[in-house]
């Protein structure tokens, strides 16, 4: 009976949470003047909609839609709020969110080179290193996904903070969960890592490239890395900017 109860009540809050998102879409840049209340809304749904996945609850696709486009259009920010797992979880399950998301990412990536304390997630809600490479050990996410298209990315366009930031928070997941090199591999790291030394970088940049490459070859299955051709001339890189 309780179960009925809870089901009944969760399918109620996501109605309701749909009908403000469809009946204000036309009026959020006006309605919510902050992007700190957006992102709660934004969090908020991502948390119903996690809670509601395991229930099979029936959702509203237009609603879906709607909050996805404004996000690409609005600012918002997930490291302004607490965040609940079972959201941060949901989000990064949507490949439809690639964009925004990695905006998203490189703010972590830089918040993190900024403080590297690394906080224990049963200790705080807030988006932590901990919590990012647990989310990648589990593989129920694209985030792994995320960061290396995140990393080719400005590796073409962006700063050298800014691919510096990216492979220190791969290279701090790698070294919480050496088992995730093999899905950093899986989603093509390799192709960041040619694009970085043919680049004209700082040695600073290309030293903590060979670092992770380094962490990545000793903690990778060998399976994983005799499927990939590309890392017998990568480690000759390696070895001769060393």
């Amino acid at each position: 009976m309780f179960q009925l109860f809870r089901l009944a009540a969760d399918n109620q809050i996501l109605a309701c949470v749909e009908q403000y998102i469809l009946l204000n879409s036309g009026s959020f840049p006006y309605e919510i003047n902050f992007s700190v209340m957006f992102t709660l809304l934004v969090h908020l749904y991502a948390y119903v909609r996690g809670i509601s996945y395991s229930r099979s609850i029936p959702h509203s696709p237009e609603a879906e839609s709607t909050l996805f486009h404004v996000m690409t259009q609005k600012d918002w920010d997930l490291l302004a709020i607490r965040v609940h797992p079972i959201a941060i979880k949901w989000l990064l399950q949507k490949q439809e969110l690639m964009e925004p998301l990695a905006f998203q990412m490189l703010n972590f990536c830089k918040t993190f080179c900024e403080d590297e304390t690394i906080m224990l997630s049963n200790s705080s809600l807030l988006v932590d290193i901990q919590m990012v490479a647990e989310l990648v050990l589990s593989g129920e996410t694209v985030i792994s996904f995320l960061l290396v298209f995140l990393l080719n990315q400005i590796v073409k366009e962006g700063t050298e903070e800014e691919v510096l930031s990216v492979l220190r928070v791969i290279a701090e997941i790698i070294t919480i969960s050496p088992c995730s090199s093999d899905q950093f591999i899986s989603c093509g790291i390799v192709n960041s890592f040619h694009g970085i030394y043919c680049l004209p970088y700082f040695s600073r940049i290309q030293t903590v490239c060979s670092y992770l490459i380094f962490n990545i070859l000793c903690s990778a299955s060998a399976l994983t890395l005799a499927q990939e051709d590309e890392w017998l001339p990568l480690t000759m890189k390696v070895l001769l900017f060393c």
